[in-house]
């Protein structure tokens, strides 16, 4: 039960977004919730978010030359819009990030080429390949930083 206490808040902090925003029109209701469970699956063409981390082994890049190589990438969650519903910034071995834009209601965009990070992929420092994300205020800042 460990992980439901460190799920809640953000659950919490997700219904409260969801439940003090505007409802955008939807062009399809939300997959119904079955009794019993606690979450219901949301399929991609209801919540726009379609991602996946897809690797191609090269010469160059694969599990003997880099020991993370399936580790995939990483996943930031954060307002960086300022209308107090959480974004999401998914991130790949290979493809780049993506910026999904929340909607309210579950829904979501993608705007990373118009965010200006669709280029920022691949970053290689030395012998080490950067795949994490996260999202951090600096002093006196309002806003948050994608790392």
């Amino acid at each position: 039960m460990v992980g439901a206490q460190h799920l809640a808040p953000l659950l919490f902090f997700l219904a409260l977004g969801i439940g003090c925003s505007e409802s955008p029109k939807a062009s399809a209701p939300p997959p119904a919730a079955q009794a019993g469970q606690l979450f219901t699956r949301m399929p991609s063409s209801y919540t726009g978010v379609d991602f996946a981390n897809r690797l191609t082994e090269t010469r160059d890049f694969n599990i003997f030359t880099y020991r993370n190589f399936y580790n995939g990438g990483g996943v930031a969650i954060g307002d960086v819009s300022g209308d107090s519903l959480p974004e999401i910034v998914l991130t790949s071995n290979q493809g780049g990030p993506r910026l999904f834009l929340n909607l309210g209601h579950f829904r979501f965009r993608d705007v990373t080429v118009e965010a200006g990070i669709a280029e920022a992929h691949d970053l290689v420092i030395g012998n080490h390949r950067g795949f994490g994300i996260s999202f951090s205020l600096q002093r006196d800042e309002l806003h948050l930083n994608l790392r």
